[in-house]
């Protein structure tokens, strides 16, 4: 990103929370609530993130850190019992 570009009008926590929101509601985006941040917005970075492969990276890394807790945790379970 260059120096010179705009700095971001919105948390991208706050834009990530709007997704959410539109996802678990399944509100139009122009329905989004006034203390989230505009819907075009939202819309746009949520675009963004899916073009770079933000939200298939999420999956993997989730579904890696499922299948270590699958693994790890009955073995730390034993482990316990044991001594």
């Amino acid at each position: 990103m260059r120096e010179d570009a705009p700095q971001r009008g919105h948390d991208l926590r706050e834009v990530f929370n709007g997704l959410r929101r539109v996802i678990r509601t399944g509100a139009q985006w122009r329905m989004m609530p006034n203390d989230l941040p505009p819907w075009h917005t939202v819309c746009q970075q949520s675009r963004r993130w899916l073009k770079a492969g933000v939200f298939e990276a999420m999956a993997h890394g989730l579904r890696a850190l499922l299948l270590l807790g699958s693994v790890i945790g009955p073995q730390r379970r034993r482990r316990t019992k044991e001594g």
